[in-house]
């Protein structure tokens, strides 16, 4: 139960940082810059980041004013930047507690602080020299924080956005990014409760361990109930009781197999002797006799002589005497 609750609040959480207007983004292609027009992009973002201290509503605002790619050319030479995980960060900001704040903060500023030292490098990016002076000024301690977009950030961002087409396709746009935020939100919701309704669904049929379903490979046929009975009692005797009910368990399916209840079959499982016994008088005798059983054999469960008196009077009822 709590595998599936957590299930249920971390898919609606995980929704709740992705910024709204995320859903709405398409791939767009990169905004065209020159290096210059880059830097001075790069400086209108430093600055708006510096507002959200004071004003983490604006993160919005400048969510949306940030492209998602940049392609930036220069002296006849092009880089793609591309800032999923910066707007990731922004867009996280409006909705996070205090320390969360403090911490993306530290991750946009620096983050951009990294994209102006690639723009100053950039016209010498051919030399070895240049890019060993642009690794050292990356190992600095103030950007060891900042990291690009992980794995499980690309394919959520993926997620959202093949989940916006769908949605516009099946639905239409709707007025506002809010509200397709709040309608998506409240459709994975409703997806994890029916994940939930049928994980419990499951577990309540779930009437028999794992190992009761490995097929027996013999016929119980094959060795006559008296037999098997005689084994079952000593094995009481010796005060193995757990055995003693293992034997007398297939003394019963011996004895109805003898007498034509079912087609001996080598592949069978306890649980698909009691199914077929289903039209069978005896079959709440089988029943009784085979849960016994499959608690103290296949669960590891404990015997005792009371268990094996038991397991003899249902034995008796079958017809073993």
């Amino acid at each position: 139960m709590k595998i599936a609750f957590r299930l249920v609040a971390g898919l609606f959480i995980l929704f709740q940082v992705v910024p709204a207007s995320s859903a709405t983004v398409a791939t767009q292609p990169p905004r065209q810059l020159s290096l210059e027009e880059y830097q001075a992009e790069l400086s209108r973002i430093q600055k708006d980041a510096a507002t959200l201290k004071e004003n983490p509503d604006a993160a919005v605002t400048v969510f949306e004013s940030i492209a998602d790619q940049y392609e930036v050319s220069a002296d006849g030479r092009k880089f793609v930047v591309d800032n999923k995980a910066l707007k990731l960060a922004i867009g996280e900001y409006k909705v996070a507690n205090k320390d969360r704040r403090r911490a993306l903060l530290e991750a946009i500023q620096s983050r951009v602080a990294i994209l102006n030292a690639g723009a100053e490098q950039f016209h010498a990016a051919s030399d070895l020299n240049a890019r060993k002076k642009l690794e050292e000024i990356l190992a600095r301690r103030e950007f060891r924080a900042a990291k690009g977009p992980g794995v499980l950030e690309i394919w959520w961002q993926k997620a959202q956005d093949w989940i916006a087409r769908m949605f516009d396709k099946i639905f239409g746009k709707l007025p506002s990014p809010q509200s397709r935020n709040d309608t998506l939100a409240w459709i994975l919701i409703a997806i994890s409760l029916s994940v939930l309704a049928v994980w419990i669904k499951r577990m309540a049929e779930r009437r028999e361990p794992e190992s009761v379903r490995i097929p027996i490979p013999f016929a119980p046929s094959e060795k006559s109930w008296r037999t098997w009975l005689a084994e079952a009692k000593a094995a009481s005797g010796e005060g193995r009781w757990r055995d003693a009910v293992h034997l007398a368990y297939w003394a019963g399916i011996s004895n109805l197999e003898e007498h034509g209840a079912w087609i001996p079959d080598r592949a069978r499982t306890p649980r698909e002797y009691l199914q077929l016994s289903f039209a069978h008088p005896l079959h709440n005798e089988l029943a009784a006799l085979t849960s016994r059983f499959e608690v103290i054999w296949y669960g590891k469960g404990d015997a005792e002589a009371s268990d094996f008196n038991e397991a003899v009077r249902h034995l008796e009822a079958l017809g073993c005497r």
